[in-house]
């Protein structure tokens, strides 16, 4: 005990302490961001939860906790490690982009348009200024069974606009904002010079939403090929399917919709030669659907759901050609051109197997959005086309039915 008497004995056992908990500190956080790069979203989430309760001011460490708690849609655990940032460096932008799509996602667009301001994707902030709410539909306590439109290679609705000027939407999940062709906003007056106001879109079937918030931009022609010849006039985006327990029945050529706050929609429903297979999902860089699956015997990993990409069942970079051992039948020649190939087997855990699946070979992952995590790949309409497919956002879980009597299909 005599040692601790001298102050400079003191001063050493102090310092020895401090270095002592950043070495452990920086061992955490290097097993929390190696959990996270090998796409254990759950599991790296846990591991930053116990870094931030023991150093609550790394700030570093409380964005990364946030993002992994929006990407599972818990929102005010979210905000409150973002809070906290903020309160230590309020200047970062992607914290205050963080923000904004939180305080999106809890239906406060005032707040929400005033962080994205403040970021660095300000114009996210337009539609927003002049919203007291979002999504306000005319009757929630019902389900709405919207037709699909047949022939298409990708999921189409048709829409009204403003209650004047139909046009055709297709759904697609790698875009977390919905968006009108700049087409389609000049006929509209009210966004002929600018985006600042919701749209009111109503379906066949009943669903009438006002206080949509859609962003415009130029949609390119290939979406007419790929929808049967109808002019695509917008996008549904993931901000508009997670106002709802969604179900995209491919068979039956059906989108439907009933409002999460009523939570009557069961997907579940037990019908003689169906099966029904729930997988989990996450919501990354908070714009892409993520899910775990394999492509042939490779290790397992995280594929993008893409309800959008209309080529092929999967589409794939060099880095999961060289995991699973695929051999392209032609090499891409640019970065427009997506050679064709064949993947022997595409899994979503033991009991969504497909075999034989078209597949194209890309240069680069086609998204705007930069990853800071591998992706596989992306699963695209050839592999969701036969299924009936619900997107539950309260529990982030995909429900697959299909048809078949064993544990694989088509």
């Amino acid at each position: 005990m005599r040692f601790f008497h001298r102050p400079g004995h003191i001063v050493i056992a102090l310092l020895f302490v401090i270095f002592t908990s950043r070495i452990a500190l920086s061992s955490d956080l290097d097993q929390a961001e190696a959990l996270y790069k090998s796409g254990k979203i759950t599991q790296a989430f846990l591991a930053y939860h116990k870094i931030i309760h023991r150093h609550a001011t790394k700030t570093d460490a409380l964005i990364k906790y946030g993002k992994l708690a929006l990407s599972q849609a818990k929102l005010h655990i979210a905000q409150s490690a973002f809070l906290k940032a903020e309160d230590l460096n309020p200047t970062l932008k992607d914290l205050q982009d963080n923000l904004g799509h939180v305080h999106y996602a809890l239906n406060q667009p005032q707040k929400a348009a005033y962080h994205f301001n403040k970021s660095s994707n300000r114009h996210l902030a337009k539609p927003l200024h002049h919203m007291k709410d979002l999504f306000v539909l005319s009757n929630p306590d019902r389900i709405w069974r919207i037709p699909m439109k047949e022939r298409t290679a990708f999921p189409v609705v048709q829409v009204t606009l403003n209650h004047r000027l139909k046009t055709y939407f297709y759904i697609d999940t790698t875009r977390y904002f919905s968006v009108v062709d700049h087409t389609i906003a000049n006929h509209l007056k009210r966004f002929s010079k600018s985006n600042e106001s919701g749209l009111s879109l109503m379906f066949q079937g009943g669903l009438h939403i006002n206080q949509v918030p859609i962003h415009v931009e130029a949609l390119p022609q290939s979406l007419r090929a790929a929808s049967g010849g109808l002019p695509i006039g917008g996008v549904l985006g993931l901000d508009f399917l997670s106002q709802f327990v969604t179900t995209i029945d491919y068979k039956h050529h059906q989108l439907i919709l009933s409002h999460r706050s009523r939570n009557t929609h069961n997907p579940l429903q037990k019908n003689i030669g169906v099966r029904t297979i729930e997988h989990p999902f996450w919501l990354m860089n908070h714009r892409l659907l993520v899910t775990t699956g394999q492509v042939n015997h490779a290790n397992p990993g995280l594929f993008i759901l893409h309800t959008g990409y209309w080529k092929g069942s999967f589409a794939g970079t060099d880095s999961v050609f060289h995991k699973a051992a695929i051999a392209p039948s032609e090499p891409y020649k640019d970065s427009h051109h997506a050679a064709p190939f064949t993947v022997n087997k595409l899994s979503l855990g033991s009991d969504l197997v497909a075999y034989n699946q078209p597949a194209h070979h890309l240069k680069s992952m086609p998204f705007r959005v930069k990853l800071d995590i591998p992706i596989l790949g992306i699963l695209g309409h050839g592999f969701l086309k036969h299924t009936r497919i619900t997107f539950d956002f309260d529990r982030m879980k995909l429900i697959f039915q299909f048809e078949a009597a064993g544990a694989s299909f088509f």
